[in-house]
């Protein structure tokens, strides 16, 4: 079931072989091509043709490749691809992704207006980490699932990452960056 290709193409156009080929270079796996389409197209975005035949639509009032915007989608509604095929990397979501929490009022006011309330209650309540892990406090901040993807990847993944500014020992907690600071101006190890 996943991946079908003929849902969309009973006739195979040209224009359809091209949204077929948009779909294979977004290297997401979705479970139903035609309910991925319906799913962009109910967003507002509708596919055109530029004059080489590459398929474009407006998504998120930015003008994308069809393959772009596909990606898009399928990082806003996990929902429509089997999460295993979506891009990793330095976000889990995709970028610029806005938040209820990074709202001013007037801008949630602005949106909903612009968008509605159902739009807006889909945003994230909180903001997406978009930079790469560094710390251990970083790693520990990520979703369950996410971490084990990452051990199941590379066992020793946790021991390569430097430490947060505030590092256990023993049930206290430490202060790194302080006192690393403390060292530099007593001289002391």
């Amino acid at each position: 079931m996943t991946d079908e290709k003929k849902d969309l193409t009973p006739g195979i156009g040209v224009e359809a072989k091209k949204i077929n080929e948009a779909f294979d270079a977004s290297k997401i796996a979705f479970h139903n091509r035609a309910e991925a389409l319906a799913a962009l197209r109910a967003t507002g975005a509708e596919v055109a043709f530029d004059e080489q035949g590459n398929p474009h639509c407006r998504y998120d009032s930015e003008y994308l490749t069809l393959t772009e915007a596909l990606t898009r989608l399928a990082l806003d509604q996990k929902g429509l691809a089997d999460g295993r095929s979506l891009p990793r990397g330095a976000s889990i979501a995709r970028p610029n992704a806005l938040s209820r929490a990074e709202m001013t009022t007037a801008e949630k006011v602005a949106y909903v207006n612009e968008h509605g309330e159902e739009a807006f209650l889909k945003l994230p309540s909180r903001p997406v980490a978009t930079t790469e892990t560094k710390t251990t406090e970083d790693f520990r901040r990520l979703a369950l699932a996410e971490k084990v993807r990452r051990i199941n990847a590379d066992p020793a993944a946790i021991y390569k990452l430097a430490p947060g500014p505030t590092a256990r020992t023993n049930g206290t907690y430490i202060n790194v960056e302080a006192l690393a600071r403390h060292k530099a101006v007593t001289g002391k190890r």
